[in-house]
C-alpha cells in the first residue's frame, strides 16, 4: 500500500468478485489501520486483515483488534538510544490510528504529514502512549544498511526490527510477523493453511512468503523476494492479483 499507489480498478474489480463468490481476502501491511485505511476502504472485507506487519488484526464486522502484541515499557528507551547514538540523522516516532508522536522530527516524515489524516505530537519517546504496536525511524536511504547493522550490532531485548520501506525502519514486538499473524489468522477462522495464497512485493514480506503454503511475489518487487516465492504476477499497476485471481 504505498502513498502514490492504491489499488488497480483492475484488481479491485476481482478482488469484489472473488469475495462476492465466497472467497476470503485479507490485506497483511506494515501500515496500522487510521493508515491503510484510505486505500482499502473500498474492499468488501469479509475476514480480518493484519497491520502493524503482524502486531494486530481488525475485524471489518466491527472494527474491533484481534491477537494484539505490544511493545515492551523498554522500547520508548531504545527509541531515544538509537536516535542519539546512530552517526547520521534520524527520526524516531511512533504512531496510532490517527496520532502520529515525534521524538525527533525528519524530512521523511512529510510523507505522513501531507496526507492530512494524522494530528502530529511533538514530545520525549518516554511521554509516548505505553500500549503500541511498533515504533518507528525514518532514514535517508542511503543509510538504511548501516542503521539496521547498528541495531543489530545493540542489545534491545523483547523487539526485533525490520525495514518496511527504503527509508523506513520498525521496531516491532518480538516475534511478530506477517508470517506469524497469518497463522493466527488459520486459527482464528479456522482455515486451512494450505490454502493460503500470499502476495509480497516487499522485503517484510519474506517470512510470510516462506511460511505461506502458496507464495506468490510481484515482478516489480527486488530479486531477493521474488526468490522466495514460488509464482510470480505482474506488477500492481498490470493488474498482477487479477491475473492471480482469475
Amino acid at each position: 500500500l504505498h502513498d502514490k499507489a492504491g489499488l488497480s480498478a483492475g484488481n479491485l474489480e476481482a478482488i469484489t468478485r472473488f469475495i462476492q463468490k465466497g472467497g476470503n481476502f485479507a490485506v497483511a501491511t506494515g501500515r496500522v489501520y487510521g493508515s491503510a485505511l484510505p486505500y482499502i476502504r473500498s474492499i468488501p472485507f469479509n475476514i480480518p486483515s493484519i497491520y502493524a506487519n503482524g502486531a494486530y488484526m481488525v475485524d471489518p464486522k466491527d472494527q474491533s483488534t484481534i491477537c494484539p502484541h505490544y511493545l515492551p515499557e523498554a522500547a520508548d528507551g531504545y527509541l531515544a538510544q538509537i536516535v542519539r547514538d546512530f552517526p547520521h540523522p534520524i527520526g524516531g516516532y511512533c504512531m496510532d490510528e490517527d496520532l502520529v508522536y515525534v521524538h525527533e522530527d525528519h524530512p521523511k516524515l512529510d510523507l505522513l504529514r501531507n496526507t492530512g489524516l494524522f494530528r502530529f505530537v511533538y514530545q520525549p519517546a518516554d511521554q509516548f502512549p505505553k500500549k503500541k504496536y511498533k515504533n518507528m525511524f525514518n532514514v535517508d536511504p542511503a543509510y538504511m544498511e548501516e542503521l539496521k547493522a547498528f541495531v543489530d550490532q545493540g542489545s534491545y531485548p523483547g523487539v526485533q526490527f525490520v525495514a518496511s520501506e527504503p527509508h523506513l525502519l520498525e521496531m516491532l514486538p518480538e516475534g511478530t510477523s506477517k508470517a506469524n499473524a497469518i497463522d493466527e489468522l488459520c486459527r482464528y477462522l479456522g482455515l486451512e493453511a494450505a490454502n493460503v495464497y500470499a502476495v509480497g512485493d516487499y522485503y517484510n514480506d519474506i517470512p510470510m512468503l516462506e511460511r505461506a503454503a502458496n507464495s506468490v511475489a510481484v515482478d516489480n518487487a527486488p530479486a531477493e523476494v521474488q526468490a522466495h516465492a514460488g509464482l510470480v504476477v505482474p506488477s500492481r499497476a498490470e493488474d498482477g492479483v487479477a491475473r492471480l485471481i482469475e
